[in-house]
């Protein structure tokens, strides 16, 4: 027994906005696709679908349905692949900063420790009197830490710039987009 279905007013439908890859055969080929073995004739496109399916079209067909597409102007594609760069950037700007700072803290605590520490004998421990040893010994610590400190500001300088160059290129290549749009 078949349903009776109501007919209702037809509606325009568009198409969503796909981007598959596709390329021109110069022979025959047989191309497995989700309805089987299909050939196609020199001068067909072989599509890749958006879920990985392959299949042949005509070139009339082709080119009635789809244009090329620009890499660049895919602003989705473009913001996403920024906004992932960016949270990882920051990400990681967060964790050096993190590190400079408690690098920081434990260079001004190893400071604190080496100038006010009176009761070690470093004659002893060195052979050598006690502010001399002291101080070199400062040095030493110190320097290593410095040496850290040093690089963690490099870096986190790198990924500030990094950050700045993203920002700019987001807005130029926003802008280069919008004009092309308004063409």
């Amino acid at each position: 027994m078949t349903e009776k279905i109501e007919c209702k007013e037809p509606k325009e439908y568009r198409k969503k906005p796909v981007t598959i890859t596709a390329y021109q055969t110069d022979k025959e080929l047989e191309i497995e696709t989700l309805e089987g073995t299909m050939k196609a004739s020199p001068g067909d496109f072989i599509i890749t679908g958006v879920h990985g399916e392959k299949y042949p079209c005509k070139p009339e067909i082709f080119w009635e349905t789809y244009e090329e597409g620009d890499n660049d102007t895919s602003v989705e594609a473009f913001v996403i692949d920024n906004c992932i760069e960016w949270y990882n950037i920051i990400s990681e700007l967060s964790k050096k900063e993190e590190q400079y700072y408690l690098k920081k803290e434990e260079y001004n605590r190893k400071e604190f420790e080496i100038v006010f520490i009176e009761d070690i004998d470093f004659k002893a421990m060195y052979g050598s009197t006690a502010e001399k040893v002291r101080k070199q010994h400062a040095k030493t610590v110190l320097k290593g830490l410095d040496l850290e400190i040093k690089s963690l500001e490099l870096s986190i300088d790198y990924l500030k710039r990094r950050l700045t160059y993203l920002k700019g290129l987001v807005t130029v290549k926003t802008a280069l987009i919008d004009a092309k749009k308004s063409d």
